[in-house]
Formats: C-alpha cells, sequence, structure tokens
C-alpha cells in the first residue's frame, strides 16, 4: 500500500529546498530534507543522500495503516499501529477495518489519538491487523454510545460484542473455538449478536423470526 506518489515526494522535496536540479551537494541540506519530509504525517522515516555522479536519492518509509477510523462527526484519518493518525486519501483506499460510531476524537493529522481512546483500542486493532484470520473476517469495529465494541464479520448476520478490550487475545480465541464448534454445525446466521465480554463464557442472543415475533 502507497499513500505518496513518486510526483508527490519529488513535490515535497522540491518545497522543502526547493529545486535540486543543478545544484552542487555542498548547496543542499541532507539534514533539513529529512527533517522537513518526517513531518510529513504520511511518512515513517526518510534517508537522503547524494550519489557519486551527482544525483540526490531520497528513500522513505511510510506509516502503514491499520484502521480507517470515522469519528462521530464523519471526518476521517487512518491508523497506524502506533495509533497515530494519517491523512485520509480518497485516491488511496487502503484494505483495513472501519473504525466508527461514538468515537469523540478530533482527527489531527500527525497526532496520536487521545490517552482514552488510545488504551481503548490499540490493543484490539494491532491484534486483529497482525491476525491473518481476523485480519480478513472483521470489516468493521463500531463503539456504540454505552462506548461497547462491536464487531462485525463480512460473513454471518451477527455482532461480536466486547465491553472492552482487555485480553483480547483470549476473548477471541474463545470466539474462535465457538465458530468452529458451533457455528460451523448451527449456521452463521442463527445468532443476532455473540457476547464475548465475560472471561471463559460467552452469551448469545438469538435472531427473532417473524413467526416468534408474531
Amino acid at each position: 500500500f502507497q499513500f505518496l506518489t513518486n510526483q508527490e515526494i519529488i513535490e515535497r522535496v522540491q518545497s522543502s529546498i526547493g529545486n535540486p536540479i543543478g545544484k552542487s551537494a555542498a548547496d543542499i541540506s541532507l539534514t533539513q530534507l529529512e527533517q522537513a519530509l518526517n513531518k510529513n504525517p504520511e511518512i515513517s522515516s526518510s534517508t537522503a543522500y547524494v550519489a557519486f555522479n551527482g544525483s540526490l536519492h531520497v528513500k522513505i518509509t511510510e506509516r502503514q495503516p491499520i484502521a480507517l477510523l470515522v469519528n462521530i462527526n464523519g471526518d476521517r484519518c487512518y491508523l497506524d499501529s502506533s495509533m497515530r493518525m494519517i491523512p485520509y486519501h480518497r485516491n488511496s483506499l487502503a484494505p483495513v477495518i472501519v473504525l466508527n460510531g461514538k468515537i469523540n476524537q478530533k482527527i489531527v493529522t500527525g497526532k496520536k489519538l487521545s490517552k482514552k481512546w488510545h488504551k481503548k483500542l490499540q490493543g484490539l486493532l494491532i491484534y486483529i491487523h497482525e491476525n491473518s484470520f481476523w485480519n480478513n473476517l472483521f470489516e468493521q469495529c463500531y463503539v456504540d454510545k454505552l462506548e461497547r465494541i462491536l464487531l462485525y464479520p463480512n460473513i454471518g448476520k451477527h455482532s461480536i460484542v466486547m465491553s472492552n478490550a482487555d485480553n483480547v487475545d483470549e476473548k477471541l480465541e474463545n470466539l474462535r473455538l465457538f465458530y468452529e464448534k458451533g457455528l460451523n454445525h448451527v449456521g452463521w446466521n442463527t445468532y443476532q449478536t455473540i457476547d464475548i465480554s465475560y472471561r471463559n463464557q460467552i452469551v448469545t442472543k438469538p435472531h427473532v423470526s417473524n413467526t416468534e415475533h408474531n
């Protein structure tokens, strides 16, 4: 995944030190260039050097998004594993989980989430991103008005409820076993919610059919 095109990088180099073409190596401050580039919220680190033939080379490492945050006002940005906010690029859509709901986080790109949301969400988002099974399964992480976490998979008609993301590895392992031993036999559309908030306990709420409702 790539946020910045080569042309955008060239433009940011030029905005930092001017057009380097025709300048001698002594006239280019590589430290100044690297510092300027590293201020870009999409960039994690950069290295600039002048080759023996006098050409300027710039290598950048971009921040890797693990979630797309949409706050309560509809403003959006990407988050990396340190919970730093990265600008949302409409033309570069990263294949990551969508994080939305009642999240009153002001989006300021280049800054990290507030301590509250950082603590509440970081461990869960990293765990999902780094686990290929969950990363491929979950498409949305929603925070409701009670600040519970609801995870929505891309198959089945149910949501996963978590009061908090403490012991997320244990909770999701219990869910995986429930999927394997339960839903694979009764069907993925049987339940409306699957609550994994409690240690070693899963609480389910079935869908109410039209017959039962009437």
